[in-house]
């Protein structure tokens, strides 16, 4: 038997399928790869006058959709993040880009402390808030940590002074209004 030729119209009962149609083998226009489908479909992009890509070369021009600023829901490339983060957008070509995740945000806190550093951060640099406000990224509200542990021992400390702060403010309080009586 020879291999299929573009063009080719086969039954679906050939092919092990239960259904009543017919199918035609079909060349994607992107890698060339043949594969049947089914002739009502294949005819109804014909009309429409596209054309039938194979399943992950269609998969991979949805992914490179116009990205940025040529991007219909463009709405200047600052987003708001999971977890109170504010995210910037970077291009393919900005020198930061290795910092962005999948979609090409660069979490902005990171993004400042990088420019300050002039070099992009690495996975184990943490950047801290010293004011807890994830939203206020002025330089010197920041502080780059080394790892996980020293963050968590910033923040730990920084709970505590806090609390201390907030306790002795409260025994003066009660000291003032019974002093008051």
């Amino acid at each position: 038997m020879r291999p299929p030729r573009e063009g080719d119209t086969i039954s679906a009962s050939e092919l092990g399928k239960k259904t009543g149609h017919v199918f035609i083998w079909a060349l994607c226009p992107d890698c060339g790869d043949g594969r049947w489908v089914q002739r009502n479909r294949f005819n109804f992009y014909k009309r429409k006058k596209k054309d039938l890509p194979c399943r992950s070369c269609s998969n991979s021009r949805k992914a490179r959709g116009p990205r940025g600023s040529g991007c219909a829901q463009w709405k200047g490339g600052r987003v708001r993040l999971g977890h109170g983060y504010v995210g910037i957008y970077v291009d393919e070509n900005h020198p930061m880009r290795c910092m962005a995740g999948r979609c090409g945000y660069v979490r902005e806190h990171r993004l400042v402390m990088a420019g300050i550093l002039g070099r992009p951060l690495l996975d184990n640099e943490i950047v801290h808030h010293r004011n807890g406000d994830k939203t206020d990224n002025r330089p010197e509200n920041l502080k780059l940590m080394n790892g996980h542990g020293s963050h968590m021992k910033e923040h730990t400390s920084g709970y505590r002074d806090g609390y201390e702060a907030g306790y002795e403010a409260g025994l003066l309080a009660a000291r003032r209004k019974g002093a008051g009586r």
